[in-house]
């Protein structure tokens, strides 16, 4: 994008690639945490009615504070803090952040000075976008954020080496999410603070956990544009994390899972017994990576919540019909630990049918079923739900307890639900709760 603009392309070419670049970066941004609609102002006593600068007089610390937390809609005050003098003055407000600026003004937009973040040691929440990272070799060797707990990147272009150094140098984070990359990158956890992680909308071709003793949640959520889905593979590889209970979404097809140094093939040293929550995004409709559930159930055997998103594909290859779920079976988790599941996106295929119906008869914990059929399925009028209540009509429970409850998703095809937000917030038990 940088190169376009410095040879001058036409800003015009460039509005739909600016426009997407504004649209994750309104997704990613943080809320307000203050309201929209509330005013800072001084107001002077003096005769003239005029207004007497009371803000410049703060402390340069003071003064970066409050600009910290005013809304993202009010720039006329960051432009007074830009102005201020200090060793760290702050920069006015981009175009691209802050509301809908002229095209040519939000193509032509200048970048941040890329080397003052590593001046801020005492910063504890850190949001970059848009960005260039900078070359992290030719830094001091004493650079870090030592006092740093959250680290969120948006449409970023950076190198391994820099994911590397930001775990080296900050000891305390808990939080680090990446929401779109601009270009394939491989990521080692090696951290003993994380206990989220979350890689969205971003190509990464390898993820490690190598040491991470505190990680609780790894979320990876539309990680290969699903054009290029077929070409790229992730190997997500996980090694050392005692207290991991929450993953997903893992893509079977898309995603090689590897416990330790085998590739899920279910035995005492290639599972993951922590994990409690798991959530799975299948194409039932392509019959590879269909067939590829039983092998991933089986490396979390205490799996106690499953959620199912199902996918549609353009490329149909071949269904699962009730027969391969009727010869599956020894699934530790379906006959003694799951006891609640969640079908995402439910369209009424054959093949989602006929999972369904598999789970149905050999969950023998299952207290609930929940299945969200996709956007304007149950109002339609073409008997959505009662096609499904006289399909699963036969099944024999394997719990007697088992309730099923249908729920339509208020999501329109094609839209993004990930909330990264909340997937961070740990009071959060179940994040995935919120996409639909």
């Amino acid at each position: 994008m940088g190169q376009m603009v410095s040879n001058s392309v036409d800003a015009e070419l460039l509005d739909p690639a600016m426009d997407l670049v504004y649209e994750l970066l309104r997704i990613f941004l943080p809320r307000p945490p203050v309201s929209a609609a509330a005013s800072f102002s001084a107001h002077s006593s003096s005769p003239g009615g005029g207004s007497e600068d009371r803000l410049s007089a703060l402390p340069d610390e003071i003064l970066r504070n409050v600009i910290s937390r005013l809304p993202a809609k009010a720039p006329a005050l960051a432009l007074r803090a830009a102005r201020s003098p200090g060793p760290f003055p702050l920069r006015p407000p981009h175009p691209q952040l802050h509301g809908r600026a002229p095209r040519r003004a939000r193509a032509l937009a200048p970048p941040p000075r890329r080397q003052g973040i590593f001046c801020l040691p005492s910063a504890k929440r850190l949001y970059l976008g848009a960005w260039r990272f900078p070359n992290t070799a030719a830094l001091p060797r004493g650079t870090a954020f030592p006092h740093l707990l959250e680290l969120s990147l948006g449409c970023m272009a950076l190198e391994d080496r820099d994911l590397d150094f930001i775990l080296a140098r900050s000891p305390v984070l808990e939080s680090f999410v990446l929401y779109s990359s601009q270009k394939a990158v491989n990521f080692s956890i090696i951290s003993r603070s994380l206990r989220c992680v979350q890689l969205c909308m971003c190509i990464v071709r390898d993820i490690s956990v190598v040491n991470a003793p505190r990680l609780e949640r790894l979320f990876l959520w539309e990680m290969i544009p699903r054009p290029c889905r077929h070409k790229v593979r992730t190997r997500v590889k996980i090694d050392h994390a005692p207290n991991l209970c929450l993953v997903g979404y893992l893509v079977p097809g898309v995603h090689t899972l590897e416990i330790g140094d085998t590739i899920i093939k279910a035995s005492p040293r290639t599972i993951v017994p922590t994990v409690k929550t798991l959530a799975l995004m299948v194409h039932f409709e392509v019959r590879n990576e269909a067939k590829m559930i039983p092998s991933f159930l089986r490396c979390f055997p205490n799996t106690e919540t499953l959620h199912i998103k199902s996918e549609e594909t353009d490329q149909p290859a071949g269904k699962l019909n009730q027969k391969f779920w009727k010869e599956t079976s020894g699934i530790d988790c379906v006959q003694s630990h799951i006891r609640e599941m969640v079908f995402h996106e439910y369209r009424g295929e054959r093949s989602e049918l006929a999972f369904l119906k598999f789970m149905l008869e050999n969950a023998l914990v299952l207290q609930k079923m929940i299945i969200i059929f996709v956007n304007g399925s149950l109002s339609s009028g073409n008997n959505a739900a009662a096609k499904l209540m006289n399909g699963i009509s036969s099944v024999k429970k394997a719990s007697e307890k088992c309730r099923v409850v249908l729920l339509e998703s208020s999501l329109s095809r094609g839209s993004s639900p990930w909330d990264y937000q909340a997937a961070s917030n740990l009071a959060v038990a179940d994040p995935f709760y919120w996409c639909y």
